[in-house]
């Protein structure tokens, strides 16, 4: 059972008996390699699944409709129940702390099904990966690039002043709101969080000597590739990368895959041939970040002021995005 189930007598249906699909590996396939979870039109609570729209390297996401009420539209993310299930708790747990904070989806309802574990949650527009891709030049503006900036710097302190770090802050993990919330950004995809602060909330919770790696190699900081513990600098640090990522179309090490190699890359690269089109305030961004002490909380103020020095005079944060709107709209029915 989720942490923070929120119905009551969902059916604990049996999906059927057969083994998962297997990869040229024989390891199962997960995520948006997978079969559908779930057929079409199953209705699990008070919510009717309508078809997969997506998913991840864990999990899939549907449409999903209210059956009483047609005008709720929904997103329904599945996970297998097993070893990882602990993801999905965890960002249960964060949802339900987040909620009605913005820049981050409503949760609606949580729970098991068969040998599934879901989440019931606002549906949101496409993920700034795919925004970029759907651009002309596969690259944003540097208007669009920093707003996007200041609203995940709003977000993130939200988030960091609940104690949390995200840990796996990347263009995929950061969507536009569905309709007529387009022209907001949102925070996605909790699973890997972790809390940095202690129960009182008034300290950092003092650092392991070895860390697990969490994130995504391309956007992770320094000190995640060396194993140290993570804080608010290194979701800033992702979010640096993200941005100049935005900004370029890519990042120099894009096509590596190995740890080492892209860590060499990081150390070695002249920041100054990261910005052909990236305002040169972003070096003020990453020097600030880049000089906290462990437990010292970013000047989320100050991150402000730089991303609004890179925007042009007169350019408000909640001036439409300046892409296409059927290039961010949510995936079509």
């Amino acid at each position: 059972m989720l942490a923070q189930r929120e119905h009551a007598g969902y059916p604990n249906v049996d999906l059927g008996g057969a083994a998962p699909v297997l990869d040229k590996n024989g390891k199962p396939l997960r995520g948006k390699a997978a079969p559908p979870y779930v057929e079409n039109g199953v209705i699990i609570g008070r919510f009717k699944f309508i078809k997969m729209i997506g998913g991840g390297g864990f999990g899939q996401i549907y449409r999903v409709v209210h059956i009483e009420d047609g005008n709720l539209i929904a997103a329904g993310k599945i996970e297998p129940q097993g070893q990882d299930q602990g993801r999905m708790i965890l960002e249960c747990q964060v949802l339900v702390l987040m909620r009605g904070k913005h820049h981050f989806p409503t949760m609606y309802c949580s729970g098991d099904y068969g040998r599934f574990n879901f989440i019931i949650m606002e549906l949101l527009g496409r993920n700034l990966t795919d925004i970029r891709k759907r651009t002309r030049n596969k690259r944003m503006s540097v208007i669009s690039t920093f707003k996007i900036g200041i609203q995940s710097t709003d977000a993130f302190e939200t988030l960091h002043r609940e104690g949390y770090v995200h840990r796996d802050i990347k263009p995929s993990n950061m969507c536009v709101g569905h309709a007529d919330r387009g022209n907001t950004v949102y925070l996605v995809d909790f699973g890997m969080a972790r809390r940095f602060l202690n129960k009182n909330g008034n300290n950092f919770r003092p650092p392991r000597h070895y860390a697990a790696f969490r994130g995504t190699m391309r956007y992770v900081s320094i000190r995640v590739h060396e194993r140290r513990e993570q804080t608010p600098t290194d979701d800033l640090i992702s979010l640096y990368y993200t941005l100049i990522e935005l900004c370029e179309g890519s990042l120099p090490w894009r096509l590596l895959t190995d740890h080492d190699e892209i860590l060499t890359q990081k150390l070695r690269y002249d920041k100054h041939k990261l910005f052909m089109y990236t305002p040169k305030a972003m070096e003020e961004f990453y020097e600030h970040i880049n000089n906290l002490s462990y437990n010292e909380m970013p000047n989320y103020d100050k991150i402000r002021e730089i991303f609004q020095k890179c925007l042009p005079y007169g350019v408000r944060c909640d001036d439409p995005f300046d892409w296409d709107e059927d290039v961010s709209s949510c995936y079509h029915d």
